[in-house]
Order: C-alpha cells, then sequence, then structure tokens
C-alpha cells in the first residue's frame, strides 16, 4: 500500500479515537454539570492513563457564603488519613528507626500483658483484637499521655493476630508510635517529611500548629446544620492519626503521584502499603492504610479507601490498576439520612463505570434547567393534619431549596416504594418505643435492641445523658422521617426532641428494616432534611436524586397556593404578624 494512503489512514483512526475521547469527557462534564446543579458540594479529579482528566469543584463554602469552592479549598479527609499514618510508619522502617514486628511492649512502659505483644504490622492492618470504633468523643479535653492510658486499659476484642477489625484507636496508637520514634509530633512529623517535600501546600493537619493563613476550607455541613471550619477547630484527639488530615484533591493527586514514582518511599515499602496482608472476606483484603480488592485470577484489581466524618466530611481514592483510572472525590456535606453521603457514591458509581467502560453512557439529565425562578413558590407548606410540611427557601446561590419534614412526605420524596414503607413499620414501631423509655429515664432500654449490649452505657446511654445535659429535659419528641438504605437493608429512623431549651435530633439506624438490632445512633443540634429544587424551562419543578437517578415532579398551583407531590397535598401557610 502507498506510504502516503497508510499515514492517512493512521492520520483518521487517531482522529476518531481522539473525537471519542473527548466525546466521552464532554459526557463527563455533562454529568457533573447536573451534579452541580442538584446541590453536591465538593472536588472531583479523575486520572485516566497518567493524565488528569477533570478537575473541578463544586458549591459554596458554607450554607450561608456565596463564595464558590475551589480546586484550593481544602476538606476535612476523614479516614482517608490513615494512609498517611501508614506511610509514615514506613518511611521510619526505611531509615531503620524501626520494624514492623515490633511490639508495643519496646515503646511504651507499663503496657498489659494482653497488649504487649501487639504489633506495629496489626496495628497497620487492623488485626491487633483493639476494639473498632472510637474511645472518646470528639474534641474531648484529655492529654496525649491520658487518651494513651485509655486505649492500653481498654477490652481487647480477639487475641492479636486473630481477627480483621477495622479500628481508628489502633491507628490513634500508631500515631503515638511515630511520635515516640521521632520525638516531634504526628503533625510535625507529616508537615516536614511528607507534606512539604511534596509540595502538598494545601495540607493541614486539622486544629494543629502550622499556620492555615492564605488558605480556604469549606465549612462541615451535617444535613443543613452548618457545623463550622476546620481552620477554627480545636485539636480532635479522637481523629488522632486516623482521620485528621485536610486537604484537596489536587494535593491527594500529588501524594498519589509520589506513591506511584516512588519519591517518597523505595519500591519495596510502596509495595507493602498496598499489598494483601489480611483477608477481610472473599476478594476483599486490607493493605497499610488501604483496601485491596482482587480479581479472580487472584490479581491485585483495586486499591481504594474512603472516610466519612458526622459533621460533614467525606471523601475517597479510588485507583483502578487494570484500567489506569484513578478517582478522588471530596464533599463536605454528609446527611444524616444518608442522602448526600449516597450523592458521593453516585458520582464515584457513573465516573467508574463510564471510564471502566462497564456502562456505554452516564445517567444523563433529560430536562432541561432554567434559568429564570418564580419567588411566588417561597414558603411554607403543610399537608392537613400538620403531619407534613415543606419550607421552600432561596439559597445563596439562587437555587431553591426544599426542606421537609414528616413521614408521609418523605417517602414520596425518597421515592419509597410501599412494600419497603410496611417493612419500615418495624423500626419506627421500635424507635417509638425505645425513645418513649429514654424520656422517662429508662436508659437500660438500650440493651434489649442495640447490637452490642456491652457499650449500652458508656457509648448510647452516655450520649443521652449527653444531651439531656445540653438542652434540658425532653418535654415531646417526633418521628420525622423514616428512610431506607437503598443499598442494605437498614432503616434510619430521625426523630425531633423538644427540650426546655430548644430542640434536638437523634438518628437511629436499625438493620434489617428494624427486624434487626439497633446498631447507631447519631445525635444532632437539629436536623434539616433539604433537597435542591429546580424549575425546568417547560415550566415544571424537579428534583433529581443522583444515586437512584429518579426524577420526582413537584406540582405547584400558585393561584391555588398549594404544592402536590405524588398523592400528599400540602398547602402554603399565613405568615402571621
Amino acid at each position: 500500500m502507498n506510504l502516503k494512503y497508510i499515514l492517512l489512514l493512521f492520520i483518521i483512526l487517531s482522529m476518531k479515537g481522539l473525537n471519542a475521547q473527548n466525546a466521552r469527557l464532554d459526557s463527563l462534564n455533562t454529568y457533573l454539570d447536573t451534579v452541580d446543579k442538584f446541590g453536591f458540594s465538593g472536588q472531583v479529579l479523575v486520572e485516566q492513563n497518567g493524565k488528569v482528566i477533570i478537575n473541578r469543584a463544586f458549591g459554596q463554602l458554607s450554607e450561608n457564603s456565596s463564595q464558590n469552592i475551589t480546586d484550593e479549598t481544602l476538606f476535612g479527609i476523614a479516614s482517608v488519613s490513615k494512609q498517611f499514618t501508614a506511610a509514615a510508619i514506613c518511611l521510619l522502617a526505611q531509615r531503620e528507626k524501626l520494624k514492623f514486628d515490633d511490639s508495643l511492649g519496646e515503646f511504651f512502659s507499663g503496657v498489659p500483658n494482653d497488649k504487649s505483644n501487639i504489633t506495629i504490622h496489626q496495628l497497620l492492618t487492623h488485626t491487633s483484637g483493639l476494639q473498632g470504633g472510637d474511645l472518646i468523643r470528639d474534641f474531648e479535653n484529655i492529654s496525649k499521655k491520658e487518651m494513651l492510658s485509655r486505649i492500653l486499659s481498654s477490652q481487647m476484642k480477639e487475641k492479636p493476630g486473630e481477627k480483621w477489625r477495622y479500628s481508628n484507636i489502633g491507628y490513634n496508637v500508631l500515631a503515638f508510635i511515630i511520635e515516640k520514634v521521632t520525638g516531634v509530633s504526628y503533625e510535625e512529623f507529616l508537615t516536614k517529611e511528607i507534606f512539604n517535600p511534596l509540595n502538598m501546600l494545601h495540607t493541614r493537619i486539622i486544629g494543629g500548629k502550622y499556620s492555615w493563613e492564605g488558605l480556604t476550607a469549606a465549612n462541615a455541613i451535617n444535613g443543613s446544620t452548618d457545623v463550622g471550619s476546620p481552620m477554627q477547630w480545636k485539636y480532635n484527639m479522637r481523629t488522632l492519626g486516623s482521620g485528621n488530615i485536610a486537604s484537596t484533591v489536587s494535593d491527594l493527586h500529588k501524594w498519589n503521584t509520589a506513591l506511584q514514582n516512588f519519591t517518597l518511599l523505595n519500591k519495596e515499602l510502596t509495595e507493602r502499603l498496598f499489598y494483601p496482608h489480611t483477608q477481610i472476606q472473599g476478594t476483599e483484603f486490607y493493605g497499610y492504610g488501604w483496601f485491596v480488592f482482587k480479581d479472580e485470577n487472584a490479581k491485585t484489581k483495586l486499591i481504594e479507601h474512603g472516610g466519612d466524618y458526622e459533621k460533614g466530611f467525606n471523601g475517597v481514592i479510588y485507583k483502578y490498576l487494570e484500567k489506569d483510572v484513578t478517582i478522588f472525590i471530596l464533599s463536605n456535606k454528609y446527611e444524616p439520612f444518608g442522602a448526600n453521603l449516597s450523592s458521593r457514591w453516585a458520582i464515584f458509581y457513573a465516573i467508574r463505570n463510564y471510564l471502566t467502560k462497564e456502562v456505554n453512557k452516564l445517567p444523563y439529565i433529560n430536562k432541561t434547567i432554567s434559568n429564570t425562578k418564580n419567588p411566588d413558590v417561597l414558603g411554607n407548606y403543610k399537608n392537613k393534619n400538620h403531619s407534613s410540611s415543606i419550607i421552600i427557601s432561596k439559597t445563596q446561590n439562587s437555587d431553591y431549596s426544599l426542606e421537609f419534614e414528616g413521614l408521609d412526605v418523605t417517602n414520596e420524596i425518597f421515592q419509597v416504594p410501599d412494600s419497603i414503607k410496611q417493612l419500615s413499620q418495624n423500626a419506627i414501631d421500635k424507635t417509638n418505643h425505645l425513645v418513649n423509655e429514654l424520656v422517662w429515664g429508662n436508659l437500660e432500654a438500650y440493651k434489649k435492641v442495640i447490637e452490642r449490649p456491652d457499650r449500652w452505657d458508656i457509648t448510647f446511654a452516655q450520649e443521652w445523658r449527653d444531651i439531656i445535659k445540653t438542652n434540658g429535659e425532653i418535654i415531646s419528641f417526633k418521628m420525622i422521617a423514616a428512610i431506607p438504605n437503598f443499598y442494605n437493608d437498614g432503616v434510619k429512623c430521625i426523630v425531633k426532641l423538644f427540650h426546655e431549651r430548644g430542640t434536638s435530633s437523634m438518628t437511629f439506624s436499625w438493620m434489617d428494616y428494624g427486624r434487626d438490632k439497633l446498631y447507631e445512633t447519631i445525635p444532632n443540634d437539629d436536623i434539616k432534611l433539604n433537597r435542591v429544587m429546580q424549575k425546568t424551562k417547560s415550566g415544571t419543578w424537579v428534583i433529581y436524586d443522583l444515586f437512584t437517578k429518579k426524577w420526582l415532579e413537584i406540582l405547584v398551583d400558585i393561584p391555588n397556593r398549594n404544592i402536590r407531590i405524588g398523592p400528599l397535598l400540602l398547602e402554603k401557610q399565613q405568615l402571621k404578624l
């Protein structure tokens, strides 16, 4: 064949491939435009074949701010922090300051016999036998010495090396080991030995001593409650080593690149981070600060770690090795009923499935959003017996927020099937009975319903006592939502508590639609359930759920002063002068 024609064919095929690649990138950006319109707040960075193809920011710094989040805005990264603690330990091993089979008894005096032989390797892989979760509450006023003492005197769940159990306090201990070996604080070691050398200029330890001057952080938002900026938070001993870092997706990308290029750690120790040391179940393993997944041929296909902090921050790094795709997502919104947390997962799944070509198209938004809003729709709406209510208000960025409360309206907005409503009634009944017992002072009622009765007093009952201490005795309560977790069989029941001094709320999370045990409670100052509501160019009002990919149309009748959601009619309330 003529060389000229071969060259022409090559150019045509190259352009065809480039056009296809550009089309996929356009599709991703179109999808993310929709994510932006319907309330996602955070950052998304995607790397494919060694190139950053997406680096975008969404939302505002806080609920009451008009200042946009940028690619330089810091977010708490929660348990994504664990990989930095693990890498710091590996860095000390590389410098021959410690070994992975060193035990606690070699670092600290007075370690009880049941913990003296716990090794660094076991702490890194969550096989130490220490209990899962945390020992103290957020921002508890406690010294490092006392914190370590509490951990060492805590009850063991298993013998060291016997079982995998995700343990935040295990990573607290690793931070104490770093400080013991280096003679400097955990913050100082990570800043001088990891963040600064890798030019991670937008990464800090929350509540630490290093200045945040010139930096901007997103406020943590729990539901609709603005919890404030991590720039003003105190040092949180609970999250030391396990979840106390703030960063950006751009800095996390620098971090990921440094690991890939062996900039910080040599090849042997980097591979040790990602090695599937401990099997969790099936193809899921744990390395050092990373979850590791294998394919059917026992080859590592995915390395990831997420993090979720109830005050608001959540995020994830996913590395798909075969596809050479890495996805970074950070968000400052955590909704106790799981919606925005699910939105973060929804974005991840959509991007992953599209780039790994498991699907050929993204969940496109087939409605055109109008920039023209009608202020007449703003106001407070209630159904006939006032059991459900909606408040429609304007946000700082001129979107319309639909805040809702009540079982009926919650079921309609989440489009809960009738069969699931019936199953969820178990959780509703159990929650109402439990809260009634608690209001009357019977805190031992927790014993009958929680997954771990041994923790009823130190965790659940103490949490309830703290609520009463802060807000006063409870006068009455109201169930405002029962929301199924569509990705498992759990139900979150949200109860509003009316105190002597204001209101608070509590989320009760049940397994198996309430037929099984209560596994978690989350106290909040005041949960506000909300959704972004947009007007289409055809004149209808809609809500879009990123996770379920479902539209919900809100029928607005301005002349008759009412709105309809499914069969539920809510009438606009008169302003009280």
